[in-house]
């Protein structure tokens, strides 16, 4: 008969088994003695082997250990994970794609220092081209200097010569009054002795002055104006040098012309004065710009005009102004303000003033009426760009705006517009068709113009008055010959000017 299995021990007393035949911890000794000691007889061994199947047949896999445990309810997932934790492999990370990463990483930071290296190469390169092309100018302007100094070093020369001239054709005209064979008078000083030859680079190549007939006097002129040129050098030479103290005479030629100007020049002078003497007056003018606030543009035309007034007081104006705080915005803005505003009362008061000639031909009549038209136009368009670009500003700064607006001055001129040079116009487009009614072609000629000028001055006034319109509706029907039912008028309803 064979024999029964033992039965199946548990899992935790398994475990404990299966963990006791793996642990061996026996030191030497202890091994030495069991090598001593006899083998165990048959029965035993076949006990422990019987055992030792019992345990291995009752392992049981992960996955059948916790179905078992599910379904018995006795311990809870967490317990289980707990439990099969050992028997998992964790995963060791690569150390060769580690190494890859940092080879990576060091091969991206040398790239970058690279690219950053060329960079710094270009722009280096860069500056030394500019400096190259700088240094060929400047190269180029010294050159030209050169030239400069060569030819006035050669014009200095020359009127050296010119200036010790006279005295060597005072000793020709001498020599060739007095007789062949006769000697000179000895009352006349001896000629001084030549002085040593200058080193040939020192001085200016000499060209010969032939002036007398014969070679003798030739060379004595030649040596007189040599000596005397010599000296003259010599003398400048002494005083241009950094040896002891020179007379009044070498401390004027060693002043330049910039210094010339700049110290002695009137101009200057008056603005270093008024720097220094009438530093209290400016900065009063500073403070009363700073805190100038008007609301009336009348206040500010006149504020600027004795501004200006203070201001001419003064050797130049900016010159002197520019040592100082001076609030140029603000003085700027206010002038820029005050004139426009001029600008506008001057041709509001030029259209309100202006009546037709009627001794002037009606060319030259109607020529004055569309060309006072464009220059009003003209003016209200810059009024329009200044308001836009200025409008702003000009309120932080505190300067009046009211007169920028359509309500303002711009409202006025539109208005004279309408009721001056339209109405002016129609008038003498009537005129001319009552003194000529012969001339059908010309009257519709002038229809035609007079029709186009009350356009324009409908389209700058954005209308026109009564009075115009009605002047213009009896023109039309007097050129068509037509009863007004007829024709219709040709504006209804006259539009206001706003």
């Amino acid at each position: 008969m064979k024999r029964e299995a033992a039965p199946a021990a548990p899992p935790g007393r398994a475990g404990a088994a299966e963990k006791t035949t793996r642990k061996s911890p026996a030191p030497a000794a202890k091994a030495a003695t069991a090598r001593a000691k006899p083998a165990p007889p048959p029965e035993t061994n076949l006990h422990q082997g019987s055992r030792r199947s019992s345990i291995f047949a009752s392992r049981v896999s992960p996955a059948e250990f916790l179905g078992r445990s599910r379904s018995s309810g006795g311990g809870s997932v967490a317990s289980t994970a707990e439990q099969l934790a050992p028997l998992r492999r964790r995963p060791g990370e690569d150390p060769t794609k580690k190494k890859e990463r940092a080879a990576a990483a060091a091969a991206a930071e040398l790239q970058r220092k690279l690219d950053e290296g060329e960079s710094l190469v270009r722009e280096l390169r860069s500056e030394v081209s500019a400096l190259k092309a700088q240094l060929e100018n400047l190269l180029l302007v010294n050159a030209e200097l050169e030239l400069q100094k060569k030819q006035l070093a050669e014009d200095l020369s020359a009127a050296h010569l010119k200036i010790s001239y006279p005295a060597g054709a005072d000793e020709q005209k001498r020599s060739e009054q007095s007789p062949a064979g006769e000697p000179e008078p000895k009352s006349s000083p001896p000629p001084p002795p030549p002085p040593p030859p200058p080193p040939p680079s020192s001085l200016p190549r000499l060209s010969p002055i032939r002036q007398g007939p014969t070679p003798k006097s030739e060379n004595m002129r030649k040596s007189a104006s040599l000596v005397e040129f010599y000296h003259s050098l010599a003398r400048h030479s002494r005083d241009g040098g950094g040896g002891g103290g020179g007379s009044g005479r070498s401390a004027d030629a060693r002043v330049s012309i910039v210094g010339e100007l700049q110290n002695r020049s009137a101009h200057l002078l008056a603005i270093r004065s008024d720097v220094e003497k009438k530093g209290g007056f400016v900065r009063v003018l500073i403070e009363r710009v700073r805190s100038a606030a008007y609301k009336d543009m009348d206040e500010v035309v006149a504020f600027v005009d004795w501004l200006d007034g203070e201001l001419s007081t003064l050797a130049d104006e900016r010159a002197v102004l520019k040592h100082f705080d001076w609030p140029e915005k603000k003085a700027d803005a206010l002038r820029e303000a005050a004139v426009e505003y001029q600008d506008l009362k001057r041709m509001e008061m030029e259209i309100d003033s202006f009546e037709d000639d009627p001794a002037l031909p009606c060319e030259a009549a109607l020529k004055k009426m569309a060309l006072l038209l464009d220059k009003l136009e003209r003016q209200i368009l810059r009024s329009a760009q200044l308001r836009d670009a200025a409008m702003r500003s000009y309120r932080e700064l505190k300067i009046p705006t009211d007169w920028m607006l359509d309500s303002g001055v711009v409202k006025k001129l539109k208005l004279l517009a309408s009721t001056k040079l339209a109405s002016a116009y129609v008038k003498r487009v009537k005129l001319e068709s009552t003194q000529h009614p012969e001339r059908e072609q010309s009257q519709e000629a002038l229809l035609l113009r007079g029709l186009g000028f009350a356009f324009r001055v409908h389209q700058v006034a954005g209308g026109l008055d009564p009075a115009t319109m009605a002047a213009f509706e009896e023109l039309r029907r007097q050129f068509r010959a037509e009863p007004p039912e007829a024709i219709g008028p040709l504006s209804p309803k006259p539009t206001q000017v706003t």
